[in-house]
Protein backbone atom coordinates (compact mmCIF):
# COMPACT_ATOMS: atom_id res chain seq x y z
CA UNK A 1 0.00 0.00 0.00
CA UNK A 2 0.94 3.40 -1.04
CA UNK A 3 1.97 5.99 1.84
CA UNK A 4 -0.32 8.95 2.78
CA UNK A 5 1.95 12.02 1.29
CA UNK A 6 1.16 13.84 4.31
CA UNK A 7 3.01 10.77 6.10
CA UNK A 8 6.08 10.76 4.54
CA UNK A 9 6.16 14.53 4.39
CA UNK A 10 5.98 14.16 8.19
CA UNK A 11 8.91 11.33 8.31
CA UNK A 12 11.32 13.23 6.51
CA UNK A 13 10.66 16.40 8.61
CA UNK A 14 11.27 14.00 12.00
CA UNK A 15 14.46 12.93 9.92
CA UNK A 16 16.14 16.52 9.24
CA UNK A 17 15.04 17.41 12.67
CA UNK A 18 17.27 15.01 14.38
CA UNK A 19 20.08 15.16 11.61
CA UNK A 20 20.35 19.00 12.85
CA UNK A 21 20.11 18.36 16.30
CA UNK A 22 23.13 15.88 15.93
CA UNK A 23 25.07 18.16 13.58
CA UNK A 24 24.27 20.99 15.78
CA UNK A 25 25.55 18.88 19.17
CA UNK A 26 28.77 17.84 16.94
CA UNK A 27 29.41 21.25 16.10
CA UNK A 28 28.76 22.72 19.71
CA UNK A 29 31.20 19.74 21.38
CA UNK A 30 33.92 20.40 18.88
CA UNK A 31 33.99 24.23 19.68
CA UNK A 32 34.06 23.36 23.57
CA UNK A 33 36.85 21.30 23.01
CA UNK A 34 38.95 23.40 20.70
CA UNK A 35 37.51 26.25 23.41
CA UNK A 36 39.40 24.03 26.35
CA UNK A 37 42.35 23.78 24.19
CA UNK A 38 43.36 26.90 23.68
CA UNK A 39 42.69 28.02 26.98
CA UNK A 40 44.88 25.47 28.56
CA UNK A 41 47.38 26.71 25.60
CA UNK A 42 47.00 30.13 26.38
CA UNK A 43 47.93 29.30 30.30
CA UNK A 44 50.72 26.99 29.46
CA UNK A 45 51.93 30.07 27.09
CA UNK A 46 51.09 32.99 29.94
CA UNK A 47 52.63 30.47 32.90
CA UNK A 48 56.30 30.52 30.54
CA UNK A 49 56.41 33.75 29.80
CA UNK A 50 56.05 34.71 33.67
CA UNK A 51 58.73 32.18 34.77
CA UNK A 52 61.11 33.68 31.72
CA UNK A 53 60.22 37.06 32.77
CA UNK A 54 61.45 35.52 36.17
CA UNK A 55 63.88 34.22 35.17
CA UNK A 56 65.36 37.58 33.40
CA UNK A 57 64.55 39.56 37.38
CA UNK A 58 66.74 36.76 39.13
CA UNK A 59 69.87 37.73 36.73
CA UNK A 60 69.68 40.80 37.67
CA UNK A 61 69.34 40.23 40.91
CA UNK A 62 72.66 37.33 41.06
CA UNK A 63 74.32 40.42 38.92
CA UNK A 64 73.56 42.58 41.77
CA UNK A 65 74.17 40.50 44.70
CA UNK A 66 77.68 39.35 42.58
CA UNK A 67 78.65 43.66 42.84
CA UNK A 68 78.33 43.41 46.84
CA UNK A 69 79.97 40.03 47.50
CA UNK A 70 82.62 40.01 44.60
CA UNK A 71 82.82 43.27 43.45
CA UNK A 72 82.94 45.28 47.13
CA UNK A 73 79.57 47.78 46.57
CA UNK A 74 78.28 48.26 49.57
CA UNK A 75 74.96 48.00 48.57
CA UNK A 76 72.36 47.23 45.93
CA UNK A 77 68.91 46.84 44.50
CA UNK A 78 66.47 45.16 42.59
CA UNK A 79 63.11 45.34 41.51
CA UNK A 80 61.02 42.13 40.97
CA UNK A 81 57.38 42.47 39.78
CA UNK A 82 55.27 39.41 41.54
CA UNK A 83 51.73 39.49 39.54
CA UNK A 84 50.27 36.33 39.93
CA UNK A 85 53.70 34.92 41.88
CA UNK A 86 54.99 35.09 45.20
CA UNK A 87 58.60 35.50 47.11
CA UNK A 88 59.64 34.52 50.00
CA UNK A 89 62.94 34.06 52.40
CA UNK A 90 61.03 31.41 55.10
CA UNK A 91 63.53 28.66 54.05
CA UNK A 92 66.84 27.77 55.68
CA UNK A 93 69.91 26.47 53.62
CA UNK A 94 73.11 24.48 55.13
CA UNK A 95 76.54 24.34 53.63
CA UNK A 96 79.19 22.42 54.93
CA UNK A 97 82.66 22.62 54.09
CA UNK A 98 85.50 20.34 55.43
CA UNK A 99 89.19 19.79 54.70
CA UNK A 100 90.67 17.17 56.61
CA UNK A 101 94.70 15.40 56.50
CA UNK A 102 94.17 12.15 56.67
CA UNK A 103 97.99 11.40 58.07
CA UNK A 104 97.66 13.29 60.90
CA UNK A 105 94.29 13.53 61.07
CA UNK A 106 94.42 17.48 61.32
CA UNK A 107 91.28 19.53 59.69
CA UNK A 108 88.96 21.91 58.97
CA UNK A 109 85.22 22.72 58.88
CA UNK A 110 82.33 25.28 58.80
CA UNK A 111 78.82 24.78 58.81
CA UNK A 112 76.99 27.97 57.84
CA UNK A 113 73.29 28.47 57.32
CA UNK A 114 71.66 30.92 54.55
CA UNK A 115 68.13 32.02 53.31
CA UNK A 116 67.56 31.45 50.02
CA UNK A 117 65.28 34.06 47.85
CA UNK A 118 62.31 31.89 46.59
CA UNK A 119 60.29 33.12 43.97
CA UNK A 120 56.83 30.70 42.51
CA UNK A 121 54.90 30.82 40.19
CA UNK A 122 52.29 29.23 38.47
CA UNK A 123 52.69 25.37 37.63
CA UNK A 124 55.22 24.87 40.10
CA UNK A 125 57.62 26.60 38.85
CA UNK A 126 60.49 28.18 41.04
CA UNK A 127 63.56 30.72 40.62
CA UNK A 128 65.47 30.29 43.68
CA UNK A 129 68.97 32.52 44.59
CA UNK A 130 70.79 30.55 46.92
CA UNK A 131 74.49 30.53 48.55
CA UNK A 132 75.47 32.81 45.63
CA UNK A 133 73.81 30.27 43.07
CA UNK A 134 70.21 30.75 40.52
CA UNK A 135 68.70 27.73 40.08
CA UNK A 136 65.21 27.21 37.88
CA UNK A 137 63.50 24.59 39.58
CA UNK A 138 60.67 22.71 38.06
CA UNK A 139 58.08 20.26 39.01
CA UNK A 140 60.51 17.30 37.01
CA UNK A 141 63.50 18.56 38.18
CA UNK A 142 65.60 21.68 38.18
CA UNK A 143 69.15 23.31 36.72
CA UNK A 144 71.66 25.84 38.05
CA UNK A 145 71.83 28.96 35.64
CA UNK A 146 74.64 30.44 37.60
CA UNK A 147 76.69 28.65 39.95
CA UNK A 148 78.14 29.79 43.05
CA UNK A 149 81.08 32.10 42.60
CA UNK A 150 83.69 29.33 43.42
CA UNK A 151 86.38 27.45 41.77
CA UNK A 152 86.75 23.48 42.08
CA UNK A 153 90.01 23.17 40.21
CA UNK A 154 91.83 20.50 41.24
CA UNK A 155 95.35 23.09 41.37
CA UNK A 156 93.40 25.48 43.17
CA UNK A 157 89.86 25.31 45.14
CA UNK A 158 88.33 28.29 46.23
CA UNK A 159 84.94 28.26 47.62
CA UNK A 160 83.49 31.53 48.75
CA UNK A 161 80.38 31.35 50.56
CA UNK A 162 77.45 33.70 50.43
CA UNK A 163 75.49 33.70 53.28
CA UNK A 164 72.00 36.07 52.40
CA UNK A 165 70.24 36.74 55.93
CA UNK A 166 66.70 37.95 56.05
CA UNK A 167 63.24 37.70 58.15
CA UNK A 168 61.25 35.26 56.94
CA UNK A 169 58.07 36.49 55.37
CA UNK A 170 56.07 35.69 51.87
CA UNK A 171 55.24 38.49 49.83
CA UNK A 172 52.75 38.72 46.53
CA UNK A 173 51.14 41.00 44.49
CA UNK A 174 52.69 43.86 43.97
CA UNK A 175 56.41 44.78 42.84
CA UNK A 176 59.02 44.69 45.54
CA UNK A 177 62.85 46.14 46.23
CA UNK A 178 65.14 43.59 47.04
CA UNK A 179 67.70 45.04 49.02
CA UNK A 180 71.14 43.42 49.50
CA UNK A 181 73.38 45.34 51.96
CA UNK A 182 76.95 43.95 52.62
CA UNK A 183 77.89 42.71 56.28
CA UNK A 184 80.93 41.25 56.30
CA UNK A 185 83.58 39.18 54.38
CA UNK A 186 86.66 37.16 55.77
CA UNK A 187 88.43 34.50 54.22
CA UNK A 188 88.15 31.71 56.45
CA UNK A 189 90.97 29.24 55.29
CA UNK A 190 94.04 30.35 53.50
CA UNK A 191 96.17 27.04 52.73
CA UNK A 192 98.91 27.51 49.18
CA UNK A 193 100.29 23.77 50.13
CA UNK A 194 98.17 20.62 49.54
CA UNK A 195 98.10 20.79 53.72
CA UNK A 196 94.37 18.77 53.28
CA UNK A 197 94.28 15.41 50.91
CA UNK A 198 90.40 15.33 51.50
CA UNK A 199 87.63 17.94 50.60
CA UNK A 200 84.29 17.75 51.77
CA UNK A 201 81.41 20.02 50.80
CA UNK A 202 77.90 19.07 52.00
CA UNK A 203 74.56 21.02 50.80
CA UNK A 204 71.46 20.42 52.74
CA UNK A 205 68.32 21.56 51.02
CA UNK A 206 65.14 21.06 48.93
CA UNK A 207 66.64 21.19 45.66
CA UNK A 208 69.59 18.96 46.90
CA UNK A 209 69.23 16.67 43.50
CA UNK A 210 69.55 19.69 41.68
CA UNK A 211 73.11 20.85 43.88
CA UNK A 212 74.18 16.91 42.81
CA UNK A 213 73.63 17.54 39.41
CA UNK A 214 75.60 21.13 39.38
CA UNK A 215 78.57 20.15 41.81
CA UNK A 216 79.47 16.66 40.57
CA UNK A 217 80.48 17.83 37.11
CA UNK A 218 83.39 19.63 38.18
CA UNK A 219 86.90 16.96 37.75
CA UNK A 220 87.46 14.07 40.43
CA UNK A 221 84.25 15.24 42.21
CA UNK A 222 82.28 12.45 43.54
CA UNK A 223 78.76 13.67 44.81
CA UNK A 224 75.92 11.78 46.31
CA UNK A 225 72.44 12.59 48.05
CA UNK A 226 71.34 11.19 51.39
CA UNK A 227 69.34 11.89 53.86
CA UNK A 228 70.95 12.23 57.45
CA UNK A 229 69.93 10.98 60.83
CA UNK A 230 67.65 13.36 62.16
CA UNK A 231 66.85 15.17 59.26
CA UNK A 232 64.00 15.24 56.46
CA UNK A 233 65.48 17.20 54.29
CA UNK A 234 68.16 15.83 51.37
CA UNK A 235 71.99 16.62 51.59
CA UNK A 236 74.12 16.66 48.53
CA UNK A 237 77.78 15.09 50.02
CA UNK A 238 80.69 15.52 47.48
CA UNK A 239 84.36 14.60 48.10
CA UNK A 240 86.74 16.65 46.40
CA UNK A 241 89.83 15.17 45.58
CA UNK A 242 93.27 15.52 44.76
CA UNK A 243 93.00 19.20 45.44
CA UNK A 244 96.74 20.83 45.98
CA UNK A 245 95.43 23.87 47.70
CA UNK A 246 91.80 25.20 49.33
CA UNK A 247 90.51 28.66 50.13
CA UNK A 248 87.29 29.68 51.50
CA UNK A 249 86.07 32.81 52.12
CA UNK A 250 82.76 34.18 53.82
CA UNK A 251 80.53 37.02 52.92
CA UNK A 252 77.67 38.02 54.87
CA UNK A 253 74.43 40.07 52.71
CA UNK A 254 71.32 41.08 54.99
CA UNK A 255 68.74 41.29 52.88
CA UNK A 256 65.59 43.37 53.35
CA UNK A 257 62.13 43.45 50.57
CA UNK A 258 59.80 46.60 50.42
CA UNK A 259 56.82 46.93 48.56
Amino acid sequence: MRERPGVAFGRRGISDVVGYVLVFSLVVSVVGVVSVAGFSSLDGVRDAEQANNAERAFDVLADNMRDVHAKGAPSRATEISLSEASLRTTGTVTMNVTARNTTTDENFTIEKRAQPLVWAGNEDTELVYSLGATIRQEPDGGVVIEGMPSRYDTDRTVIRLVQARADSKQYAGSTYRVRAVRSSTNVLLSEDTDKYDELWVNVTSPRADTWRQHLERYPDTDCSVVTLPGDTIKTVTCEFSDRESVYVTLTRIDVSIEG
